[in-house]
């Protein structure tokens, strides 16, 4: 086949790439089954389909075929970078409010930290005893909270990684915490069925609140930060007042666990997950359920708003992650590869990344590759 050819079948798989990514060690790339053979056939980048940046570049140097790389970069399809990796499933991926860092929680009891706009590991926070199971970042990014199954509470400083404090905070594994829209309150949850508000100056606990009948695994604050909402494994999401603790109303629709919770930034609508397979989506303000997502086959574990919250992204144990449209609940793009388990999607604060927990691997690439003709409209 003559370099002319072999232009033609990788142009043609580019136009075929429903996802290119990255993994650390691990590249996967998905276009159509007659692609797949013409590459096979020709050997062509076979290493660049399977390798890191480092590996890729290095192979393309040594061939021939190295300048079709100034075509790929043209087309705006990213190499691989490293970023890290987690000696068993991530439980939690978040993005930091200022744009720099991506941390990530595992059942392997660490967290890692990742500049992920420069592909490099910031550092590894240790200090829980069992899986850290969620995380989240104070307004100004400078302090991450993490919470395990060993029922801690854990405060940082993200300049250098020191632990700030732990706080002793449920009788059951903590599931969930995040901070109000100041951070001056913490709020976790836990299979012991409590919410509790802690006073994040000082880690003493403010509130304690009853109310579910089942563990609490997720919590969102609305954007005033008066209401908390919560879901349970009773199959239901509570909103409550954060001044006082009472209950405000009871939303019921999934028929089973709900898994997660994600708010928009004008605290308008909220997004449901459930094990029953669905994602339902709410107006806040009443608790009116405005549309049901139907197409995973197995728990939804995970789901983010985009920015300008016109899309919510969907991972679940199904091995594919979904974007929907918000406005209709029409399904945009299903993506498919060797994700494995998927337990935590998310986008950056800006939109302009992408990343999913692939078990124990970190998955990142820039929204415009897959879905720029989408987020235009």
């Amino acid at each position: 086949m003559n370099i002319l050819a072999r232009k033609e079948v990788i142009m043609k798989m580019i136009n075929n790439l429903s996802i290119f990514f990255v993994i650390i060690g691990l590249t996967i790339i998905s276009c159509s089954e007659s692609d797949r053979e013409a590459i096979e056939e020709n050997k062509l980048f076979d290493k660049a389909i399977i390798g890191a940046r480092r590996d890729c570049e290095q192979y393309l140097r040594k061939y021939p075929h190295g300048r079709f790389v100034t075509e790929i970069k043209r087309r705006k399809i990213n190499l691989p970078q490293t970023l890290y990796r987690h000696k068993d499933y991530i439980r939690c991926l978040l993005f930091s409010p200022d744009s720099r860092i991506l941390a990530s929680a595992s059942s392997d009891k660490t967290i890692g930290l990742c500049n992920y706009s420069k592909g490099t590991i910031i550092r590894t926070l240790i200090g829980h005893k069992e899986s850290v199971l969620s995380l989240a970042f104070s307004h100004d990014s400078k302090i991450l909270a993490s919470c395990s199954a060993d029922r801690t509470i854990k405060l940082w400083k993200m300049h250098d990684g020191s632990l700030i404090r732990t706080i002793q905070a449920h009788k059951r594994k903590i599931f969930s915490v995040i901070f109000s829209s100041d951070s001056k309150i913490l709020a976790s949850c836990s299979a012991d069925k409590t919410i509790k508000l802690w006073d994040t100056s000082n880690g003493k606990l403010l509130k304690t609140i009853v109310g579910h009948k089942s563990w609490v695994v997720s919590l969102v604050f609305t954007l005033d930060s008066k209401i908390l909402i919560s879901a349970s494994s009773d199959k239901t999401i509570k909103y409550w007042h954060v001044e006082s603790g009472t209950l405000i109303r009871t939303l019921k629709g999934h028929s089973k666990d709900v898994l997660k919770l994600a708010i928009t930034s004008d605290s308008k609508i909220l997004a449901s997950s459930s094990a029953d397979n669905l994602i339902k989506l709410w107006r806040v303000k009443d608790g009116l359920l405005l549309n049901t997502l139907s197409g995973h086959t197995h728990h939804i574990w995970s789901i983010s708003f985009s920015a300008d919250n016109k899309i919510v992204f969907s991972g679940s144990l199904d091995n594919t992650v979904k974007f929907w449209y918000v406005n209709n609940g029409s399904l945009i793009r299903t993506l498919k590869g060797n994700f494995g388990k998927i337990f935590a999607v998310g986008f950056s604060r800006n939109s302009e990344f992408i990343s999913i927990a692939s078990e124990k691997n970190i998955l990142l690439w820039e929204s415009k590759n897959i879905l720029s003709e989408f987020m235009k409209n």
